[in-house]
């Protein structure tokens, strides 16, 4: 990058603040042409999501006929916010050849720093805009053209597969990878404190241990802070109770205002209580995963995260059990990847199945805005998807606490079972799918799980035995055709998952998992 790049950069921002895209084009056209400068310039402002000078300076560029993945981004993204179909399209037409030169790398750098993050903007309440169903659908296209991952997903023009039961059942088994977590030999009742936000996971695990029969206390932080006073209380607890297991929350122990109280609170119980075991729940293991491209380096943890992992003695998560991360020494041996409890929450099917498919979450996760393409998808095709929005985890910031998030937590599953039939997407935002509560849920509350297809959740559940899953909007198809047309088979799937469900992924089994997982010779 030349040395007049960054004075580029900072003026082109101070002239996109000046909210007047005249003089930007006057500043730039009285300059000797720099088109490696201007090509950072409109990267970097695509970046900080000035999309109107990136815009501007992407079509000056175009109608000069220049050429580049950057300018086509611009021309594409900007064209369809601001609603100039004629640049909208002149970038697309462009960018699929020019990604398609691009390394992996490269392609998941673009991702990283421009289409997510741009994306992300367009679409979040009070900074982008409302869009129309068929605006959502071109943007898609242009992410299609962008993330090449995508395209296959996204294919409406690929043949609906027939399915049938065997075959499902076949492929499926073929896919499996089940775990085989050991039980202990006997019930002993645990003596364990439970320190971690006040939400629904934490009230969870607290329950299953009340019916487990172990002694448990709950200490709840109101929010992610984590104040001298919790960590003096939470030691207190532990020599009163002469407590045997620490359960604390991964996400609070890695952040880095709270990492120095838990490093202290757990040294001080290392020192005072060797065999005391500890525990981190981590419902989000998944952000570790970096890049689009599989097997690359996950995210590296400091000096200070490495020394609290040295006082931990198992991770306690399922989201994401094939992270390159836990095969590195850091995490050798401590990683126990089965589900948290839910209360004691379970059921049989007690009604037949309604051909009908209930999705639970959002119209549109600005976030999570690949998930949304499936409900563009239902609604196009007019498949048999109705939507509610959580109960548990809602759009305001007035998250369920207390009893209270456990009783809206059974609501919830209340609502899945009298579904009989779940609708759940996996996808993140670095475009990954994870196996995710939803995943459990549905089958131990007797509604047949479709889900979106998750490499992980093989090593849980069987796909076409237990749950069916899809990868295409043809997949998504044939699928919604299969329950409505063979509902018997469907039927005998929903059945299968649930007993399934109930036999290896109940509270018992669960902590019992944790158990034999954290004392081998019980």
């Amino acid at each position: 990058m030349s040395e007049t790049v960054p004075t580029l950069l900072e003026e082109l921002l101070r002239l996109d603040a000046t909210e007047n895209p005249a003089e930007l084009l006057q500043w730039v056209c009285s300059r000797p042409l720099d088109l490696n400068g201007l090509l950072a310039g409109i990267h970097h402002l695509l970046t900080k999501f000035r999309l109107r000078s990136a815009f501007v300076l992407g079509m000056l560029l175009a109608k000069n006929g220049y050429q580049h993945t950057t300018i086509s981004l611009a021309l594409s993204l900007g064209g369809i916010f601001y609603g100039k179909p004629e640049e909208e399209a002149r970038g697309l037409a462009q960018l699929p050849g020019q990604l398609d030169r691009l390394s992996r790398k490269e392609q998941g750098r673009l991702y990283d720093e421009i289409v997510n993050p741009v994306v992300q903007q367009m679409l979040k309440p009070g900074v982008g805009r409302s869009f129309a169903d068929d605006e959502l659908l071109r943007l898609i296209e242009i992410c299609k053209a962008a993330i090449p991952p995508l395209r296959p997903l996204f294919d409406w023009n690929a043949p609906v597969p027939a399915l049938s039961l065997e075959a499902l059942q076949q492929q499926g088994r073929a896919r499996a990878r089940l775990f085989n977590h050991p039980l202990p030999t006997a019930r002993v009742r645990r003596r364990a404190v439970v320190f971690m936000k006040d939400f629904y996971i934490a009230r969870r695990i607290f329950a299953a241990m009340q019916a487990h029969e172990w002694q448990v206390t709950l200490h709840a932080t109101p929010g992610w802070g984590i104040t001298p006073q919790d960590c003096h209380t939470v030691l207190e607890l532990c020599r009163q109770q002469d407590a045997e297991l620490l359960v604390l929350y991964f996400d609070q122990v890695v952040s880095p205002t709270q990492a120095q109280a838990f490093h202290e609170l757990l040294t001080q119980l290392r020192q005072e209580k060797p065999t005391l075991k500890r525990v981190v729940v981590a419902c989000d293991a998944w952000y570790f995963r970096k890049g689009l491209v599989e097997g690359e380096p996950d995210l590296q943890f400091g000096p200070l995260f490495q020394q609290l992992m040295g006082h931990v003695d198992a991770v306690w998560t399922s989201d994401s059990p094939s992270l390159t991360t836990w095969e590195t020494p850091l995490f050798a041996g401590k990683v126990l990847h089965a589900h948290l409890p839910h209360a004691g929450h379970m059921a049989s099917p007690d009604r037949p199945l309604i051909p009908q498919m209930l999705y639970v979450g959002y119209q549109l996760d600005w976030y999570l805005w690949p998930r949304m393409y499936w409900l563009l998808a239902a609604r196009r095709l007019g498949l048999p998807v109705v939507q509610k929005e959580h109960l548990f985890v809602p759009q305001t910031a007035l998250v369920p606490k207390g009893d209270e998030a456990l009783m809206v937590y059974g609501q919830h599953l209340q609502r899945l079972r009298e579904a009989t039939c779940c609708l759940h997407f996996t996808r993140k935002e670095n475009l990954h799918c994870i196996v995710t509560h939803r995943s459990f849920e549905a089958p131990l509350n007797g509604a047949l799980l479709v889900q979106e297809y998750a490499p992980d959740m093989h090593r849980f559940f069987i796909p076409g035995e237990h749950y069916l899953e899809f990868n295409s909007i043809a997949e998504f198809v044939a699928v919604s055709r299969f329950i409505t047309q063979r509902r018997e088979e469907a039927e005998e799937i929903r059945r299968s998952g649930n007993a399934f469900a109930r036999a290896q992924y109940s509270d018992d089994k669960l902590l019992g998992y944790l158990e034999k997982f954290l004392w081998r010779d019980c």
